[in-house]
């Protein structure tokens, strides 16, 4: 039996609106209390995540996926956007509402890609949601270690040029995934990976600087076969800036005795992670949930 879909269309605050998906079991189905938030990256819609929504479902949790203003089912947005407005927005009313709306006091998150420096970016800014977060899952997430010689800078600087002569990036014909961003929405990720800083584009803040305030235990997937937005140093990169010693960090390729050298999407959604990255990503879920105190 397949589970159950509920699409909420958010007012995101600042004139734009957003989809978030509700997936449960049907009603009478055995609920543990606690949910998990999950969200894609740029490129990219719900599908990056819905394989592994409906795992978490089948395995009891209520799952909700944020689409980010203008990807997948959320409406079409004129204003430009980039990460950082959908921490700052999406992020900040999807929580709340989960809080509220469900009186959710318990939560994961697992995110995939640009989807875990919003999440990243949303806890410095809104801190007081921290206290309701029991763990983190980044898949493919980094934004300053992309560069890890001249070789890698030439080819991030030399993909920023070209998406800024083009005025957006065409996921397809980069097989990147199903939606086209901007330049305008791309610029901040270029310069963090080619400056290897995590600065804000709005505020005085260098994120960098602030993500070991994040204590909630972290565990972090990577794929050998992730050579250009996150690969397996950058990652690695980014989960040290936490500071945390309960995080762990996890790459999978054959050299590791996994099915394939993962790229920065088949980590996520293919018949091989279903196989072997979710359960770890259960796993994790299962070890941190106040079930398991």
């Amino acid at each position: 039996m397949s589970n159950h879909k509920k699409l909420h269309i958010l007012d995101a605050g600042d004139g734009s609106e957003f989809a978030l998906w509700e997936i449960s079991k049907r009603k009478n189905a055995l609920i543990k209390k606690e949910a998990v938030f999950l969200s894609h990256g740029a490129f990219s819609d719900k599908t990056v995540c819905m394989g592994i929504a409906d795992y978490l479902v089948n395995h009891g949790y209520i799952c909700f996926i944020l689409e980010w203003r203008g990807h997948g089912t959320s409406p079409e947005t004129d204003i430009p956007f980039n990460f950082e407005t959908v921490a700052l927005y999406e992020y900040k009313a999807a929580f709340h509402y989960i809080y509220h709306h469900f009186n959710i006091a318990s939560l994961h998150c697992v995110t995939h890609s640009g989807g875990g420096l919003c999440l990243t970016m949303f806890l410095i800014n809104y801190p007081e949601y921290l206290k309701n977060i029991q763990s983190i899952t980044f898949i493919a997430c980094q934004a300053f270690g992309a560069v890890n010689n001249s070789f890698d800078f030439i080819k991030v600087f030399s993909a920023k040029l070209v998406v800024k002569g083009l005025g957006q990036i065409p996921a397809n014909k980069f097989k990147l995934g199903r939606v086209n961003e901007t330049y305008y929405t791309m610029k901040p990720w270029f310069n963090w990976n080619l400056k290897k800083n995590f600065m804000s584009e709005f505020k005085n803040i260098d994120y960098k600087k602030y993500m070991s305030s994040i204590g909630i235990p972290i565990y972090s997937i990577s794929g050998t076969g992730d050579k250009f937005i996150a690969p397996v140093h950058g990652c690695y990169k980014y989960l040290q800036a936490f500071e945390n010693k309960n995080n762990i960090f996890r790459e999978f390729g054959i050299s590791k005795n996994n099915l394939e050298d993962y790229s920065h999407s088949r980590i996520a959604l293919s018949q091989n992670a279903a196989k072997e990255v979710w359960p770890t990503i259960l796993q994790w879920i299962d070890k941190h949930s106040q079930q398991a105190l």
